[in-house]
């Protein structure tokens, strides 16, 4: 079922409101959730093989590829999950359930909570409303005498009384901490590595890093050593397991930081894995000798398919990458996803990124 089809069934069968545009791609779209319709909301979600990124008691997001294009349903059941950073800020139901009938007043009041000065134009074409609801002391338990007097003035004024909260501040940011994951993805040149990760920007906190056997600081260094004659030169992948060490602490950093970790290539995965003898030996140490990651992401297309996309390597020579790197990840927690088959291939990444959340729910 195509995205548009479910959000119509849930505004049909959940009772759900429509609070943004179905698009255009990459789509985020808001729907408010009557509390008693979310499990039955999320449970279709689900069904229909939706990813669920993000929870706590006022908000679920839940995000799937479609067309090689995300799509990201934010199911809100109350509006407060915009007050939790603020101080003195904090909507009653009467002022959830008007919020939830008015998509334009629901906007301004979430440009007002994180202060989106980029959205200034918006706030201001619909100051009289966000002006009469900022008013109205029924439609909050508690807001702060400065704030209910800026709604008045201009959208500024109104930024300015906006007083954050310290710990709604840290909550969110502790709550991250060590529930980060790392995936590096892996494959021939032309097997889509970069494709994948562009795709895969947006599936939440994410950075992306490098670490393969090429690009390093002291690159140019190295290749007046790399013309040292065969085999001598082979110190020179001592350099290359120091700066990947070096990378590698950065990745664990931001793991730990609650990140999603996109590694383009892995040390000892590179096309060095088809050479014998000492060459071999060294790449097969390389790839031994570093921590893994969560996953290792095997990018695959028929040979055929990897050579029209970067004809740098024959069809034979990726075939035989391809194969070896089945042999050397056969011990490690990794999988094998078919580049050809897009959607299946992103939304299964997607959701062994989100394996643990899904498990506390």
């Amino acid at each position: 079922m195509q995205t548009k089809e479910i959000v119509n069934k849930l505004m049909a069968e959940h009772g759900c409101r429509l609070h943004s545009d179905v698009g255009p791609v990459p789509a985020d779209i808001d729907l408010y959730v009557p509390p008693a319709q979310m499990e039955g909301a999320a449970a279709l979600l689900i069904s229909e093989g939706y990813v669920l990124t993000g929870r706590n008691i006022f908000q679920r997001v839940y995000r799937r590829f479609e067309g090689g294009q995300l799509f990201i349903l934010d199911l809100i059941s109350d509006f407060n999950v915009y007050t939790q950073h603020l101080s003195l800020l904090r909507l009653s139901s009467v002022g959830n359930e008007r919020l939830s009938r008015s998509p334009d007043l629901h906007r301004c009041f979430k440009y007002v909570c994180f202060r989106r000065r980029d959205k200034i134009a918006f706030i201001e074409s619909h100051h009289r409303e966000l002006a009469a609801f900022l008013k109205d002391g029924k439609n909050f338990a508690r807001i702060s005498p400065a704030l209910h007097e800026a709604a008045e003035g201009s959208a500024m004024d109104v930024f300015a009384a906006v007083k954050s909260s310290f710990l709604g501040w840290l909550q969110p940011r502790l709550a991250m901490l060590g529930n980060g994951y790392t995936m590096a993805f892996i494959g021939p040149d032309g097997s889509g590595k970069s494709f994948f990760i562009e795709k895969l920007r947006r599936i939440g906190v994410t950075r992306t890093l490098y670490m393969g056997d090429w690009f390093f600081l002291a690159q140019r260094f190295y290749n007046l050593l790399m013309k040292i004659p065969s085999p001598w030169n082979r110190f020179i992948y001592g350099f290359y397991i120091i700066e990947n060490y070096l990378r590698w602490l950065h990745v664990c950093g931001l793991r730990f930081l609650g990140r999603i970790v996109l590694i383009d290539r892995f040390p000892g995965t590179s096309r060095n894995v088809v050479h014998d003898g000492l060459l071999n030996r060294i790449n097969q140490f390389i790839f031994r000798i570093f921590p893994k990651p969560d996953l290792l992401v095997l990018l695959h297309a028929s040979p055929e398919i990897v050579h029209q996309r970067k004809q740098e390597l024959s069809v034979e020579s990726i075939a035989r990458i391809q194969q070896q790197l089945r042999v050397l990840l056969a011990d490690t927690r990794h999988v094998v996803l078919d580049t050809e088959r897009l959607d299946e291939s992103l939304n299964r990444v997607l959701a062994a990124a989100y394996a643990r959340l899904e498990e506390q729910a």
